[in-house]
């Protein structure tokens, strides 16, 4: 008679401590499958172990395509090229580990929940395209491919206006990371060790750290970029081009590169900086490295914070003969709010809008920009 062991383990899956079954056998996983007990939201290890008889192993979990939620489920280790189960999985994390034959994932159709990309080397796109129709949380980690895409697009925001991608510990050479549809909101690039040219195309973060990339020469995209809030671009010694990036707040620069020729683009003046000067100078330092610098026409205006729940503060560079008008428009191109602007600094209160994405015009003389601002719970 054959014995199958059930294995209680404590692991901590993106930060959180919960108790974890690990499933070898499909004997194990069917049983499972017949009792399982999602009010506990229980969380699930299935794992190839190749210590066991061919015959022993989990070869398919089919019978978990009826279940709907789990607080964690991990696949480790198999050889499969599609995970088409699944499909019916809304909530929860959901982990692909070493699985190095996967080039498709058919299943987790319905997942809105936190996805995790753990060494599966045979993807074209992380996320795979068509597998996913929203995420909160989005990790590819220990990715070892020459150049890796992460291309976003197809995944529309998450009930939360909220998004997490991690890019950590891969051994590509080059990444590219797409977002045309702004649905990250944060974003950490961190310890790619052999990871040298990086290029980013979105229009909105909220937070971004690009950090202990030990190997990181060149930083390249955000043509698009509208605001980004609480930037961190730090601790990568090798880091000599890159994109400096405008409508910033908060930023921190550090650990660049002194050598020759050296070149760091502006495309627009920051705000609370009156000069090209002030946003170089802020947290960087540049030995007496000579600095030239293209300033192209300047934003007439500059708010903060961003995102805000309740009030922004703006300020107009100038007055012009006419007082300044401001308007708010919704994504859908509605005008949900106008203000005349009298005076430099105006502070704004926004605490009736809905949460969501919003557009701030100013007008101001002949000058006229604009900009997307995030309201808050």
């Amino acid at each position: 008679m054959k014995k199958y062991i059930f294995v209680l383990a404590f692991c901590v899956p993106f930060g959180f401590l919960r108790a974890q079954l690990i499933i070898t056998t499909q004997y194990m996983a069917d049983s499972i499958a017949l009792q399982m007990d999602t009010v506990n939201e229980a969380a699930y290890i299935f794992r190839n172990d190749t210590a066991l008889p061919l015959n022993d192993r989990i070869s398919d979990l089919s019978g978990f395509i009826w279940m709907r939620k789990c607080n964690v489920i991990e696949l480790d280790g198999f050889d499969w090229k599609d995970m088409p189960w699944f499909t019916n999985l809304r909530a929860g994390t959901f982990s692909l580990k070493n699985m190095n034959q996967l080039d498709t994932v058919s299943g987790l159709g319905q997942m809105n929940g936190a996805l995790a990309i753990d060494g599966c080397n045979s993807l074209k796109f992380y996320p795979p395209k068509g597998a996913f129709k929203t995420l909160m949380y989005f990790e590819c980690i220990n990715i070892n491919i020459p150049q890796m895409k992460i291309d976003l697009l197809g995944l529309k925001p998450h009930s939360t206006n909220r998004m997490t991608l991690i890019v950590k510990k891969n051994e590509s050479t080059r990444i590219e990371i797409s977002d045309p549809e702004s649905v990250c909101t944060t974003l950490r690039v961190e310890e790619n060790k052999n990871l040298k040219s990086l290029h980013i195309e979105s229009s909105e973060f909220i937070n971004l750290k690009i950090s202990r990339n030990l190997n990181l020469e060149k930083i390249t995209g955000f043509t698009r970029t509208d605001s980004i809030f609480n930037n961190g671009i730090l601790d990568n010694p090798k880091l000599s081009d890159m994109c400096v990036l405008r409508n910033a707040l908060n930023n921190k620069y550090k650990q660049l590169s002194s050598n020759e020729k050296q070149n760091y683009p502006l495309a627009r003046n920051a705000p609370g900086a009156n000069s090209y000067q002030e946003m170089m100078a802020y947290d960087c330092t540049l030995g007496n490295e000579e600095l030239t610098v293209e300033a192209p026409e300047i934003r007439p205006f500059a708010f903060y914070p961003n995102p805000s729940n309740g009030v922004i503060n703006l300020r107009l560079n100038e007055m012009g003969s006419a007082h300044a008008v401001l308007r708010i428009v919704n994504l859908m191109g509605e005008i949900v709010s106008v203000h005349e602007l009298t005076q430099l600094e105006t502070e704004l209160d926004i605490s009736r809008l809905r949460a969501g994405h919003y557009l701030i015009n100013v007008r101001n003389g002949e000058k006229n920009a604009t900009s997307r601002f995030v309201k808050l719970d």
